[in-house]
């Protein structure tokens, strides 16, 4: 669906520990050795991993993504006091200070070419309602540190699979998201967070542009390498479709979306503008541009 820009069709990838919070992480990036006069620098793109879920299932995600225009970084995020893996809101000022930092240095092929200036933000599952409150909220306290957030204004953009944001204690439903562009994607076949949910979350975000895109099909880890990580909670639903055929599909959509309203590419706003209100045996797509 997505092409990819200037033919970023190679990927590198290397483990790094972010040092601004000791996080293990790994980053995928385009290979621009045979590209000439890149358009535009690479903003950054953090993926906030699903509850107890391993960077390591995101690698054909990640990797796909980073042929769309990003330099995709993927962390192990331990909560301070806790002993499993979970996202939080002080990640993302991490990840920004950790690349205007000089420890991004050590690769010069990205420092020269990534935006530290712009970051889009992917979730899955819990990792999709940390990023969902980190642009719904101007300004709040991160529940597992206490530590106080401030939305920066490097954050541009997120989508984000197998999520919602619908809890109690979320307060009030509506997503102010003051016109930062949010793409919701579900799996018919999810049993851990029901596509409705997912829905009614894509109802309350108050400013376009926004998606809705549900995959028939696929289960809660439609986004991940396997159908049921190790540690992650468990899917009642095996999926129909084949695992590598999931991930590109959320690829491709997640893709498009960020390609069209953060990188500007109008051939991809022109391609996400024919899918209003569309459906068909694969999927059904609600979107305002």
């Amino acid at each position: 669906m997505f092409q990819p820009v200037c033919e970023l069709n190679q990927v590198k990838s290397y483990p790094t520990v972010i040092t601004t919070n000791g996080d293990e992480a790994n980053i995928y990036y385009p290979d621009l050795s045979q590209v000439e006069n890149l358009p535009f620098k690479l903003p950054i793109a953090l993926f906030l991993q699903g509850f107890d879920v391993d960077k390591l299932y995101y690698t054909l995600f990640s990797k796909l993504i980073a042929t769309a225009g990003f330099v995709v970084v993927v962390p192990n995020h331990t909560p301070p006091g806790r002993t499993y893996l979970a996202p939080e809101l002080t990640q993302i000022s991490a990840i920004l200070d950790y690349f205007k930092s000089d420890s991004i240095q050590a690769n010069l092929e990205i420092a020269n070419s990534v935006d530290p200036e712009k970051m889009v933000v992917f979730g899955h599952s819990c990792g999709g309602i940390t990023g969902l409150e980190a642009i719904r909220y101007s300004q709040t306290v991160e529940e597992i540190s206490g530590t106080k957030y401030i939305r920066p204004p490097e954050l541009v953009g997120g989508v984000f699979y197998g999520t919602n944001l619908l809890r109690k204690e979320a307060g009030t439903l509506t997503i102010q998201n003051s016109g930062i562009p949010i793409a919701l994607i579900a799996g018919e076949l999810d049993t851990i967070v029901s596509p409705e949910f997912t829905q009614r979350t894509y109802d309350n975000i108050a400013d376009s542009p926004k998606a809705f895109i549900q995959i028939k099909g696929i289960n809660h880890y439609g986004i991940t390498d396997v159908s049921q990580p190790k540690d992650g909670p468990e899917e009642e639903n095996k999926p129909q479709l084949k695992q590598t055929e999931s991930v590109k599909m959320i690829a491709e959509w997640s893709g498009l979306f960020l390609q069209a309203y953060v990188l500007k590419q109008q051939a991809s706003l022109d391609c996400l503008s024919q899918y209003q209100n569309f459906s068909n045996e694969q999927m059904s797509v609600i979107y305002e541009g």
